[in-house]
């Protein structure tokens, strides 16, 4: 089942399409997001409540500005261009991403050259969201390490190893398929999401130069801020990297740890 949330905010929804088009699926009243609500309206958690046990439930759009009724009973995970409904703890995350999580299939979905569409229209939107879909189970799987105590830091250093592997087998990909001419040479659209995040990245496990497992910490970050200058190289008059980022950056890149990688 593929929920659609604004749809289902649709007061004619409610009344006309509900009973007749899925009579096996429980619309317990008029969806609205929030945390505190009551009959006649229903949130996201009494739906995935009344239904995720007779359904696989996914959605294809964010999750409504407002809507925390799920948290801390279930997750999404990543689907593709989509996100999949599990409740907490139902899943591990290292065993999913390397098991049971689909990829886009670029071989059946090969990815267009973006110029050619308005940045309003839907095809531009489509390739996108395919190109965030490369980025999405990394941004989950290190969103999670965020959320470990302190206590858990070698479970933390697993789960940014794995958001960076992830990103980088994605990198070389690309630049293999464009060197085979399987996507347009100019592949910057496609390679600087994946070098932006490695950046972000880089920050974060900055941070873990102090955890017990400091040298893999540094280890992790060195290659990250390649990453991170590349993405700069493209992105020289980003307002974010200039304002927010970059002198960040180039304070890191200027201590000694990182002398030897000549990027400043």
């Amino acid at each position: 089942m593929v929920m659609d949330m604004q749809f289902m905010q649709a007061y004619w929804f409610y009344i006309m399409l509900m009973p007749v088009n899925w009579p096996d699926v429980s619309f317990p009243g008029l969806y609205k997001p929030g945390l505190n609500v009551s009959y006649p309206y229903y949130n996201l958690k009494k739906f995935l409540d009344e239904n995720l046990s007779n359904y696989p439930i996914y959605m294809c759009t964010a999750v409504p500005e407002g809507e925390t009724s799920i948290d801390g009973y279930y997750e999404a995970l990543p689907f593709g261009i989509c996100k999949k409904f599990v409740r907490v703890g139902e899943v591990d995350p290292l065993e999913y991403l390397d098991n049971d999580m689909p990829w886009v299939d670029l071989d059946k979905f090969p990815l267009p050259d973006v110029d050619r569409y308005e940045p309003q229209s839907w095809e531009y939107t489509m390739t996108m969201s395919m190109l965030e879909s490369y980025t999405k189970p990394s941004t989950w799987i290190w969103n999670k390490a965020l959320k470990l105590p302190p206590s858990e830091s070698a479970l933390k250093i697993k789960y940014f190893e794995k958001a960076y592997e992830m990103m980088e087998e994605k990198r070389k990909d690309i630049i293999d398929r464009a060197e085979r001419g399987l996507i347009p040479k100019n592949i910057s659209y496609y390679i600087t999401p994946l070098d932006k995040s490695l950046g972000h990245l880089a920050l974060i496990l900055y941070s873990f130069y102090k955890t017990p497992q400091p040298d893999k910490a540094q280890e992790m970050t060195q290659k990250c801020l390649v990453h991170w200058r590349q993405y700069t190289d493209f992105q020289r008059d980003d307002i974010q990297v200039r304002d927010e980022m970059w002198s960040t950056i180039q304070r890191i890149l200027k201590t000694e740890d990182f002398a030897s990688l000549h990027i400043v």
